[in-house]
């Protein structure tokens, strides 16, 4: 039985599976191919994901056009960046990709002798068995670890459906590793630690907010000048806490800045907690995405009033 997606993309590029393409015609046919899927952007990443597709589904497809087709298609099965299991409801391994043996370090023979519950650290094996045996199976990836033949432990991120293959229900499982995602995230997450202690011990008032005026971030240091704390300010509006008659100059200031200009400069005055007057040095920073569209702005300021 081919996959839906498979004969919905046959009907429309006219193909039918009695009269597949030749060989002459293959070029123009594998054009169309492309140029359907450019013009069919879900589609396409449903293929690329392989979240609908098994190599049973394509071997059938291949068994209906002529040997110089096949290697096209097992290329596309096989080109994808993650690891492709068919497997029943009770954990048993019936296909895989040459992904899935170079992630686990296993040839396919190895693999096909396995249970996946043997890819996972022994803790999870009871979890993943109750989770495959549901009725339904999770909407959401599954964010766990599996296990590479010599016992290394690496993170993924798999993704699970259900398919009727050849008169039997089986489970496609997409498995991403994230190894590289996670070593960015916790990078983020040093950077992040490593920004917090430098602006949490500066004297200088700072804070971070984004285009629309919410406030994202202030450091001790400002959260105490507004007799606060930074968990009450975020999630405020930043124009709060300026002076009503300095917000028509920094506005217009704004309008000024650019990737090529991203600071603008501005001094308001400030009535403290013991009623008087200060005055304040503001620099405002754009930060930009790789679009040169605003993420969000941050506010940098110190007391002047002695100069």
């Amino acid at each position: 039985m081919t996959h839906r997606l498979l004969q919905r993309q046959l009907r429309n590029l006219k193909i039918h599976l009695e009269h597949p393409p030749d060989e002459q015609s293959w070029p123009n046919f594998l054009e169309r191919v492309e140029r359907s899927y450019e013009e069919a952007d879900n589609d396409r990443y449903l293929l690329e994901r392989s979240l609908a597709i098994s190599s049973r589904e394509m071997q059938e497809l291949y068994e209906n056009l002529k040997n110089a087709s096949e290697e096209r298609y097992r290329v596309i099965f096989e080109g994808v960046h993650d690891a492709i299991f068919v497997e029943t409801s009770q954990g048993e391994i019936l296909d895989c990709n040459s992904r899935a043996c170079e992630m686990f370090g296993l040839d396919r023979d190895q693999l096909l002798s396995k249970h996946v519950t043997d890819l996972v650290p022994t803790g999870q094996a009871n979890f993943i068995r109750s989770v495959l045996a549901k009725p339904d199976l999770p909407t959401s990836p599954l964010l766990t670890e599996n296990m590479r033949a010599n016992g290394d432990l690496f993170p993924v991120e798999v993704t699970l459906r259900k398919q009727i293959l050849t008169d039997q229900e089986v489970i496609l499982a997409v498995v991403r590793d994230i190894s590289e995602r996670k070593t960015a995230e916790k990078a983020v997450r040093e950077s992040e630690a490593r920004y917090q202690a430098i602006v949490e011990d500066q004297t200088e008032y700072i804070n971070r907010y984004t285009p629309e005026g919410v406030i994202t971030f202030v450091n001790a240091a400002y959260a105490r000048l507004h007799q606060s704390t930074a968990e009450a300010m975020i999630g405020q509006k930043h124009s709060t806490f300026i002076q009503t008659s300095a917000l028509e100059e920094i506005q217009a200031l704004r309008t000024q800045i650019s990737l090529d200009h991203p600071v603008i400069t501005s001094e308001t005055q400030f009535l403290n907690s013991e009623g008087e007057i200060v005055w304040l040095q503001w620099r405002d920073r754009a930060i930009f995405d790789i679009d040169g569209q605003v993420l969000e702005y941050q506010g940098v300021g110190r007391d002047i009033t002695e100069r």
